[in-house]
């Protein structure tokens, strides 16, 4: 026979407490956090684009408190609920946490001609591709990485070529930072020349042995006299 029967009524966990979510902190994560529930054998992670817990979807389960969820896109805002879970079954969700990635840039585009007359000028922009997949254009650090003697470029991305008679060789740089991280990249660019022949005859006839050929590198100022 049986002399003694012994029952434990298991009841569903308390929901979790002390739910946090970080915001911006991470450019790869969003990091969740909560105590522990007495009784609680493992935790489900919920989550959702939307505040209404009825459109939030499982992503997880984990058997002690604290989540990195990876899958979050940078420049979307996620909303989290946490429930604990025993025997008995799972408990109410916890209070709704919200959390995001940071949005920062991973390369950056140097729009612009590849050449520019001598004593001509080009107007330069910049592209940032971000780790949401967006792009957009900023307002970059402009430099000359090389060739510096043969132009400059200013705080607006205009590059002026100064006047040459061989062609030469410059090297746009643009620097951009935002939210701690700095990209960069740089594009050549060449400066070139045209070649004027002028020839005059001081009768204004048939050029003779007296005409006279001048040949101007670049850019003309004013033309010879003779």
């Amino acid at each position: 026979w049986v002399d003694k029967v012994e029952y434990t009524l298991i009841t569903k966990p308390n929901p979790p407490s002390g739910v946090t979510a970080t915001q911006g902190t991470s450019s790869d994560r969003i990091s969740l956090n909560w105590s522990a529930v007495t009784g609680a054998t493992s935790y489900e992670v919920w989550r959702s684009t939307s505040t209404s817990s009825s459109t939030a979807t499982r992503i997880d389960t984990v058997t002690t408190p604290g989540y990195a969820d990876t899958s979050a896109v940078a420049g979307t805002t996620y909303y989290y609920w946490i429930t604990a879970v025993n025997l008995a079954g799972a408990s109410v969700a916890s209070t709704r946490i919200s959390g995001y990635r940071l949005k920062i840039p991973t390369g950056l585009t140097i729009n612009g001609d590849t050449s520019v007359r001598a004593g001509g000028s080009a107007t330069y922009t910049a592209t940032a591709t971000y780790n949401d997949g967006t792009t957009k254009t900023v307002t970059p650090t402009w430099s000359l990485s090389s060739g510096s003697s043969y132009g400059a470029i200013n705080s607006s991305g205009v590059f002026t070529a100064n006047g040459t008679a061989t062609q030469r060789n410059v090297t746009v740089a643009a620097s951009y930072t935002e939210n701690g991280v700095t990209v960069s990249n740089t594009k050549g660019v060449t400066i070139t020349t045209f070649t004027v022949t002028i020839t005059f005859n001081g009768s204004g006839g048939t050029p003779s042995s007296q005409t006279q050929t001048y040949t101007a590198y670049g850019t003309c100022g004013s033309l010879p006299t003779v």
